[in-house]
């Protein structure tokens, strides 16, 4: 993906030593917390279908533009796939942009009394890392209150795993 987007390589070193790092860490943990994971279905659905499709994620990490094709974001769902049946503490709720105001365009990742980074849809400078416990905790609360309000079907393991395959 990197290659593709004419990342340098020295970068792609880098980057890839931060992933492998990270990659680690995250299938170490994955056996001991919960992981709930929330997924936009329509953009996934388009992402699929269009032949490239922004990376925002990627872009934090490379500051750059990052797009990604089709099969790339098919090997991801295959991914997501194998961690769903693999790992019991991995979970994915499929929501949509009209079901509810999940901070209205925010992007969060968050971690219960730890970090919190939150990064505007629609601009990348904008974004902001909190290491305040209250607020950490205020936004653990309202995104398990969020998880537990999407239907049963969009978070119901089994059910994610066939829709998943289906999109395929």
């Amino acid at each position: 993906i990197l290659e593709k987007n004419e990342i340098p390589s020295e970068n792609i070193k880098a980057f890839f030593e931060s992933f492998r790092n990270y990659n680690q860490k995250f299938l170490k943990d994955i056996k001991n917390f919960e992981y709930h994971l929330l997924i936009d279905k329509e953009s996934l659905i388009r992402g699929m279908c269009d032949d490239k499709t922004k990376a925002k994620e990627l872009e934090l990490y490379t500051g750059q533009m990052i797009y990604l094709e089709s099969g790339d974001i098919r090997r991801q769902v295959e991914y997501l796939i194998w961690l769903l049946k693999n790992f019991p503490n991995f979970q994915i709720a499929f929501f949509r942009k009209n079901q509810g105001n999940l901070l209205d365009g925010l992007d969060l990742w968050i971690k219960e009394h730890g970090s919190v980074l939150i990064n505007k849809e629609n601009n990348e400078d904008a974004f902001v890392l909190m290491n305040e416990s209250s607020i950490c905790a205020a936004f653990y609360n309202y995104l398990e209150k969020y998880w537990y309000s999407i239907p049963f079907v969009d978070r119901e393991k089994e059910e994610v795993i066939r829709q998943l395959k289906n999109m395929l």
